[in-house]
């Protein structure tokens, strides 16, 4: 029985197919949804990573400045990711779906892992780029990660964007166009 539902929300890209999955099973399951969104500083996501540690152990020296325009940039992507949370969880609500949302900082597939265990989750839902060979080689896959670490069943949907689904058709239409002549 799928009692809770951890949704792992990559808030700045595609999300909408990922939480309306998520939305459809719990209401179905009488589910509960943990939304959860992580910012990742690896270079893989919005945030940059400012300072790396050097062969002594002790950070670069970042110019203020510099580390002033960062500490604007995380504040930002931390107050848009909330905002984007606090609007599914207000979806989730008006359909009788309770839900709870958590945005935490650090490497995705650990964190996503890490909440899984601790909220009890019963099913993960998780986004995928759809990356293969060498990009997901050297990129890494989030969804491959939690898929064969995590405390629970996964599921991975396939999150196509407005400009990939916009190209399909268009390739469809000209398909058809071409067969038709």
């Amino acid at each position: 029985m799928i009692n809770k539902i951890l949704v792992a929300l990559d808030t700045n890209e595609s999300y909408e197919a990922v939480f309306q999955v998520a939305l459809d099973m719990a209401k179905a399951e009488s589910a509960e949804l943990t939304l959860l969104s992580v910012l990742s500083t690896d270079g893989t996501g919005e945030l940059p990573t400012m300072a790396y540690p050097s062969l002594a152990g002790y950070p670069f020296a970042v110019p203020e400045y510099a580390w002033d325009a960062y500490q604007k940039q995380y504040d930002m992507c931390k107050r848009r990711g909330y905002e984007t949370l606090s609007k599914l969880e207000h979806r989730a609500t008006k359909v009788g779906v309770r839900a709870r949302v958590f945005q935490d900082v650090g490497d995705p597939g650990t964190l996503i892992c890490n909440r899984a265990k601790t909220e009890k989750a019963s099913l993960v839902v998780v986004g995928t780029h759809g990356r293969r060979g060498i990009n997901e080689l050297l990129i890494g896959s989030v969804s491959s990660y939690v898929m064969h670490r995590a405390p629970c069943s996964v599921l991975i949907v396939r999150a196509q964007t407005a400009n990939t689904e916009a190209a399909e058709s268009e390739a469809f239409t000209q398909d058809h166009k071409l067969t038709a002549a």
